[in-house]
């Protein structure tokens, strides 16, 4: 078992509730900046790291954040990969750690994390089942709704073709991805790139 708050405590003959206070930086203006220096050192020297369940029960965060994909299985190419590598350090920076899931009804109501980043096809409108959790839908569309991140396919297709056309080529062919006949009429790709 690693060290604890009691252990730190017992070390500097202050009480665990101090400990917790000053480790959970509440910044308690009741104790002195020299405690909480000694509290800190004490924490380093004896390496200590924080019981992430014990303070979840605590303060009721858990500092997870779910990622979960629509379609997984057709999620693991090298976008989806720069998507979670890009992602991950900004989530670490914000105190939280980045959980990948497939499956969101494992997840819903479990109190495991404290919020999902949706990769979704469906527009956020149509998820009411998410109302109780912090969301953010990420996803292809003309029109942003509230608490989303959304790019423009048409738009980003044609940045990339002038791009090209400025750089001299004139010849130059799409990969779409696994875009149907039918899904041809009405893919935003397909458009930005005609």
């Amino acid at each position: 078992m690693g060290v604890t708050i009691y252990d730190i405590a017992e070390k500097l003959n202050i009480s665990a509730a101090t400990v917790s206070r000053v480790l959970n930086q509440r910044g308690d203006r009741l104790i002195s900046e020299a405690t909480q220096a000694r509290v800190l050192e004490a924490a380093k020297e004896m390496g200590y790291t924080p019981n992430t369940m014990a303070r979840a029960l605590v303060t009721g965060k858990t500092r997870n954040i779910a990622l979960f994909a629509e379609y997984m299985q057709e999620r693991t190419g090298p976008h989806f990969a720069r998507m979670v590598e890009a992602m991950e350090p900004k989530v670490r920076e914000l105190g939280y750690r980045l959980i990948v899931c497939g499956e969101l009804e494992s997840i819903l109501g479990s109190g495991m994390v404290d919020g999902i980043v949706l990769l979704a096809a469906s527009h956020p409108q149509l998820t009411p089942q998410f109302d109780h959790i912090a969301r953010i839908f990420v996803y292809s569309t003309l029109t942003p709704a509230p608490n989303s991140v959304c790019w423009n396919d048409i738009e980003g297709t044609c940045e990339a073709l002038k791009y090209l056309q400025s750089l001299g080529h004139r010849s130059i062919a799409g990969i779409l991805g696994d875009i149907t006949p039918d899904m041809e009429e009405h893919s935003p790709k397909v458009a930005g790139f005609r």
